[in-house]
Formats: structure tokens, C-alpha cells, sequence
């Protein structure tokens, strides 16, 4: 069954990788023309700039955790590996916010005002 699932996942991910023009394709033919309004450019710009901080801070906190962890004696990594697990979901939920706005501002541009 593993070995199964396996092959399924790797010719998907091969099949994804092999015709990028071919979901661009389908996106385009599901989703809705874009109206560009001053607002969506002014939100979509926002949005890059705050991920890009985002990011920033994110790889900067894990190589300093990181160093952390190298340099440290054993209960100093049992410590850090406690604080580890608040920084993987403030991770994930900082992208999922931002993504979820990326998709409500892109549905927002569908609307003609």
C-alpha cells in the first residue's frame, strides 16, 4: 500500500513539474478576468512587501535557532527544541494568513465596482 502511494505522489508531482503550461491553462480558464483597480494593486503590494518581512524574519529567527542548537550543551537543546514548536505554527500561520488575504484580494478583483 506505502509503495502504492508512493508511486501516485511521485507521478503527480512529476506530472505537475513536466506541464506547468497545462495548469496555467486551467487556471486561467477558471478563473474570472482580473479588474485591475488602484486598490487591488495597492493591497497586492502591501501584501508582497509584508511577506517579504515576513520571510525575512523567519529564515533569520531559524538560522539563529539553528546556531543555537549547533552550539549548545544537551539541556540547552531540549530548550530550544521546545521553543521550536511556537515558531514551526507561528510560521505556518503567518503564511496562511497572508495567503488567505492573497485569495480574498484576488476574489475582490473579480468584482467590477
Amino acid at each position: 500500500m506505502r509503495k502504492i502511494t508512493k508511486i501516485f505522489f511521485l507521478s503527480v508531482f512529476l506530472i505537475i513539474i513536466t506541464f506547468p503550461s497545462l495548469a496555467a491553462d486551467i487556471v486561467n480558464q477558471i478563473s474570472p478576468p482580473r479588474i485591475d483597480t488602484d486598490l487591488s494593486n495597492v493591497i497586492t503590494g502591501f501584501i508582497g512587501i509584508i511577506q517579504i518581512i515576513g520571510t525575512m524574519v523567519a529564515v533569520a529567527a531559524s538560522v539563529w535557532l539553528g546556531i543555537r542548537y549547533v552550539t549548545s550543551s544537551v539541556e540547552e537543546k531540549a530548550e530550544i527544541k521546545k521553543k521550536l514548536i511556537p515558531f514551526v505554527i507561528g510560521v505556518i500561520i503567518f503564511y496562511g494568513a497572508t495567503g488567505i488575504i492573497q485569495i480574498i484580494a484576488e476574489m475582490a478583483s473579480w468584482i467590477k465596482y
